[in-house]
């Protein structure tokens, strides 16, 4: 038994309050959080509404869920309250700190109305009340003036909650009189909701929800939602209630614009290969290779490949979720079988997307090719397949003095060149270091010189005034 002199309680002090506000939330992750506790609680409807009012702008979220009594809402605005140890398989939640964490990093002042049974709870976390007159850790259960027309229910149901965040320091300035900045930093959260929630908007294995932002219903972003989509690899651990599944989407040059606009989702088509881990169905991990080494880097041949992931919430702690739910590592115990599955599909997407380039250029001097790739010392160049059958038959009317059939090769052999421009393979070499990239007209320069000179010539002999000359070079960037 411990003496309980060798005991000494240390209370954490005020400034804790303030620390937690920083955790590094974005405004669309904070709102995501707090959505969570929504679905947790059965919600069938949530309506999101960021307004700006200057000093009195708000968030607002109201659910049509079961709603909590005084007991329930006491222990939802308990920092850090004990999450139980065999949680429902649709509970989102994670330590018991998403509703006060993500509602106070983006204000200082979060007020919960819950109705149940027709019987309405109120609790109010508020800095200023907090550090300056409770000076403890104590909430108000009665809303402040600015609320009560806000705690004004939208939604008809029986029970459900409304969470309101005023006081927002972290979305406006100091005035709080930029309406230009305060829509730019919300200007993401619709589209992230509709990525994170696409599997609860679409009622995919699960039941559907209905979710509102500014008055408009989200529609899904589906990142797996493409017709010619094709399954590189699957994998099924922990008694099959984890699932590994490796795609590669259709080449760009196969997908619509608003396909190309889909795959792009948040930042960028590039930027989004990689894993896509599902947490009881709710988006975690976005994009990127998690822990799966330095050879698996998200560059321009490999961005068709998406890995699907999904855990149930009881494999939290083995995944690695944090306290935001938006990060994970693969588990040592399953690591090389996934490396396996994600390794294969890493270079089936290169593959693919390679062999589409291959089509628009020739490393064989073949004549059907206008462009080349050659190797040189620094890498890859591209240049003009001198060979060509328009270059010859170019010349060919040349020498023949045709100048009206010269003019339309030549003009052909202009849109040729254009059309094939292999601007795909150039990129994609770049970005895996394959490529000489490096300034063409520094290293050039002698060459340019000459055949400066000789255009100059030809000019001069046809009687081209000498600043008509150099207006025209200059234009072409030939001196």
């Amino acid at each position: 038994m411990v003496n309980t002199n060798d005991v000494l309680d240390l209370p954490p002090d005020l400034g804790l309050f303030d620390s937690i506000r920083d955790m590094g939330y974005s405004v669309e992750n904070a709102i995501a959080d707090l959505i969570d506790n929504s679905l947790a609680a059965k919600s069938t409807k949530i309506n999101i509404d960021i307004v700006f009012d200057k000093d009195r702008s708000y968030i607002r979220i109201e659910d049509n869920g079961t709603g909590m009594n005084r007991s329930c809402l006491n222990d939802a605005l308990t920092f850090g309250k004990k999450t139980k140890s065999n949680r429902e398989p649709n509970d989102l939640g994670r330590f018991g700190l998403g509703l006060k964490t993500a509602s106070l990093s983006q204000g200082k002042r979060l007020s919960v109305k819950t109705v149940i049974n027709n019987k309405e709870e109120i609790g109010v976390w508020d800095t200023d009340f907090v550090n300056n007159e409770a000076k403890r850790w104590a909430i108000k259960t009665q809303p402040f003036e600015t609320t009560i027309d806000l705690f004004k229910r939208k939604l008809p149901d029986k029970s459900g909650t409304i969470i309101v965040i005023e006081i927002l320091d972290k979305l406006l300035n100091e005035k709080a009189e930029d309406s230009d900045l305060f829509y730019k930093k919300i200007d993401a959260v619709g589209d992230h909701l509709s990525l994170i929630f696409h599997r609860y908007i679409q009622g995919y294995l699960v039941e559907k929800t209905d979710i509102f932002y500014q008055g408009q219903q989200l529609e899904p972003i589906d990142p797996f939602a493409f017709s010619k989509i094709t399954i590189k690899g699957e994998g099924k651990y922990y008694n099959n209630s984890v699932v590994v599944k490796a795609y590669i989407l259709p080449h760009e040059s196969k997908m619509s614009k608003a396909d190309l606009k889909k795959a792009s989702l948040e930042n960028g088509f590039t930027f989004n290969q990689g894993f896509y881990l599902y947490r009881t169905n709710r988006l975690i991990v976005c994009g990127g290779w998690l822990n799966m080494g330095e050879d698996m880097k998200s560059i321009e041949p490999t961005k068709l490949c998406r890995i699907m992931v999904d855990i149930p919430n009881k494999w939290d702690d083995a995944w690695g979720i944090d306290v935001k739910k938006s990060k994970a590592i693969i588990p040592n115990f399953i690591y090389s079988d996934v490396e396996k599955i994600v390794k294969n599909a890493y270079d089936s997407s290169k593959d693919r997307y390679l062999h589409r380039s291959k089509r628009k250029i020739s490393d064989t001097g073949s004549y059907s090719w206008i462009w080349e790739a050659r190797n040189s010392i620094k890498g890859k160049v591209y240049k003009i397949n001198r060979k060509h059958p328009l270059i010859d038959q170019i010349s060919e009317m040349e020498e023949k003095k045709d100048f009206v059939g010269l003019k339309k090769l030549l003009f052909g052999l202009i849109d040729h060149i254009e059309i094939n421009l292999p601007i795909t393979e150039i990129i994609s070499d770049g970005a895996m270091n394959q490529a000489d990239l490096s300034d063409v007209t520094k290293d050039n320069s002698e060459k340019l010189k000459k055949v400066t000179a000789n255009f100059r010539k030809k000019l001069m002999d046809q009687g081209k005034s000498e600043g008509f000359i150099n207006n025209l070079l200059d234009d072409t960037d030939l001196i």
